[in-house]
């Protein structure tokens, strides 16, 4: 049976989420709102920069300028090339799984490039990398994973998507796809809500999917 694999990348593929929050939550108290790496890894993580954003409004009143957006990015970028590491056993995975794959994430293309190529995974995606900026709509909206499935000449109903956050779970539970949920401390309760099945380390992935 021909199966498309939908990986989202933060957290599934490449270990940023700690990163990304780390920064998240710097920035957040520079501008006054006290916040830890672990409170912006339960709040952000999974999620596009839109949701700080209107945290910040909540919070201040304020508009996160595009300033301190591209602040972000810089500093995250930075601590990337610093420190990004893959997830542990993934290209492992990738070089043992027979379907066609292709990555979906809420953050920018240049982004996903980036942390692909300094993680040493890019060659297994090539251009199939897909961007919730591409169609302007982010996760838990369906539409980034139609769009991968589009792209890739997959019907929705033979995509199966790789995901770690409640966010990408609803998106692909959304556009009719199957889903299997990577599971971590940070989220690992949310998805034991979401009824879909959970394993906890990318050894099993290959013989799970192709079971």
């Amino acid at each position: 049976m021909s199966r498309l694999i939908i990986f989202d990348c933060d957290g599934v593929l490449v270990d940023s989420e700690p990163l990304s929050n780390q920064v998240i939550a710097e920035i957040l108290c520079e501008i006054g709102i006290p916040m830890t790496t672990k409170e912006a890894i339960g709040l952000f993580a999974g999620g596009s920069l839109k949701r700080v954003g209107d945290f910040v409004f909540s919070k201040t009143g304020q508009v996160l300028s595009s300033e301190y957006i591209a602040m972000y990015r810089r500093r995250s970028f930075a601590l990337f090339r610093e420190a990004l590491q893959p997830i542990p056993g993934v290209q492992e995975a990738l070089e043992n799984i027979p379907f066609s794959k292709c990555v979906a994430s809420n953050g920018p293309l240049q982004k996903m490039q980036l942390n692909l190529g300094i993680t040493g995974l890019a060659s297994y995606f090539g251009e199939h990398l897909f961007s919730a900026y591409e169609v302007g709509h982010w996760k838990p909206d369906p539409r980034l994973f139609l769009h991968a499935a589009e792209k890739m000449g997959f019907d929705p109903s033979d995509c199966i998507v790789i995901e770690d956050s409640i966010h990408g779970v609803r998106a692909a539970k959304s556009a009719g796809m199957k889903v299997l949920g990577f599971s971590n401390p940070a989220h690992e309760n949310q998805l034991k809500r979401e009824d879909i099945p959970l394993f906890h380390t990318m050894a099993d992935l290959a013989e799970i999917l192709n079971e």
